[in-house]
């Protein structure tokens, strides 16, 4: 490891600096350059993406110097959360659960049997469990359901639309604003479940790049010769996804969007189990051409990911890859 990294990594002081940099920098860091524009959208996008870093920060200081490291340079770095947001107290306390606790809970799965999938699961039931929560706090303090309150917070989006396209002033207003309604109604939704995966990819990320870096400079040693492309989830997941379908296409009122958020959260963990099947066995046959042509094909035509999807939920139970040897998280 570069002496320069080891040392912020060793020290709370640095670390904690450095924590509270990567937290902020969607703040700071596009101001910078707002006097170039296409400059500035570089810089925002890299400022995102160090923002979305912070946790797997938290994750490697975990896997380093464990929670008596990790709590006091939490600690610290939540004094500039404090100051930059006015002693907002809720920011704080999502720093210290969201950036920094979960993530370090979530790399303790890393060391139990199957530590790979074992991590995304428990990441996936308190990410589930945290949103929901959220949500319900909201629902129940305008005294309205969970979708009401979900359209409540989307329609400063929609009124946004409206006012850009001139729709109330147009001759067609009425079937625009009904299209808005509808594609409102339609969002609020799909949103949270779109959100609570979203999350999860990116915190899951920073959990498999935290234990990458430690395996990398070798103070990890737990299945270390495991990559993702192995990740199995236990079989209840798929059929508590199957169980959820019912009520996501057939009940309504709350029943039906916390069911249509879970499905649509198990859906997208056994996407990535099902690509990580395509992805190994084209690997191991050295189809790497086809491989970059998944990818590309994943990126531009969505609805592909369906098959992945299929295909994740049946290697719960038939494991296409037990006869691949994982070397080095090669095969």
């Amino acid at each position: 490891m570069p002496s320069a990294l080891q040392f912020v990594l060793t020290n709370k002081l640095p670390c904690a600096l450095l924590a509270f940099t990567l937290f902020s920098a969607m703040l700071w860091v596009p101001m910078l350059f707002a006097s170039v524009p296409l400059l500035a959208i570089v810089v925002s996008l890299l400022a995102v993406l160090a923002h979305f870093a912070t946790p797997l920060l938290f994750g490697l200081i975990q896997l380093g110097g464990g929670l008596a490291f990790l709590v006091p340079v939490a600690l610290i770095a939540s004094v500039g959360v404090a100051a930059i947001s006015h002693v907002n107290i809720l920011l704080i306390a999502l720093f210290l659960l969201l950036y920094a606790g979960i993530p370090a809970w979530a790399v303790n799965s890393l060391r139990q049997q199957g530590g790979v999938a074992r991590s995304g699961e428990h990441l996936a039931v308190v990410l589930f469990v945290a949103v929901m929560v959220g949500l319900s706090v909201g629902a129940a303090r305008m005294d309205g359901t969970l979708q009401q309150y979900t359209a409540a917070l989307l329609q400063p989006i929609f009124d946004s639309i409206v006012q850009q396209q001139g729709v109330i002033s147009s001759g067609t207003s009425g079937t625009a604003v009904k299209t808005m309604q509808e594609m409102r109604h339609l969002l609020s939704l799909v949103v949270p479940g779109m959100v609570v995966l979203g999350l999860w990819s990116l915190w899951w990320s920073s959990v498999l790049g935290a234990r990458w870096v430690a395996v990398r400079y070798n103070f990890y040693h737990h299945d270390s010769n495991l990559s993702w492309l192995h990740v199995r989830f236990n079989p209840r997941y798929a059929l508590l996804m199957l169980v959820t379908l019912l009520p996501a296409n057939l009940a309504s009122g709350n029943v039906q969007f916390v069911a249509l958020s879970l499905a649509l959260l198990l859906a997208g963990m056994f996407a990535v189990q099902g690509t990580a099947i395509a992805h190994l066995w084209l690997k191991v046959r050295g189809m790497q051409l086809l491989l970059s042509v998944m990818y590309i094909a994943l990126f531009f035509w969505s609805v592909l990911v369906i098959p992945f999807i299929i295909f994740g939920l049946l290697d719960t139970w038939f494991d296409f890859r037990r006869n691949t040897i994982p070397e080095d998280g090669d095969r």
